[in-house]
């Protein structure tokens, strides 16, 4: 795994939930640790695609379900 890339997915991550970057934890899941809406969830996948050149579609976003799953799938 890329760390340089797995930083900026946790950056990414902490922008949109609304956390500072070292607050933002692998076992974290969006749903009961930061209580992401449908609206921001949307918003991440798309800054994910575009800044590293994914076109992850919102369905399979949706089944990672914590942090490390996103990184892993984005820092790869």
């Amino acid at each position: 795994m890329d760390k340089e890339k797995a930083q900026k997915v946790r950056e990414a991550i902490a922008e949109v939930v609304g956390f500072e970057v070292n607050e933002i934890e692998d076992g974290d899941r969006f749903i009961t640790d930061y209580n992401i809406a449908y609206t921001e969830r949307k918003a991440l996948l798309e800054r994910l695609n575009t800044e590293f050149g994914k076109d992850l579609d919102f369905t399979t976003f949706c089944a990672l379900e914590d942090v490390s799953s996103v990184v892993s799938t984005f820092a790869a």
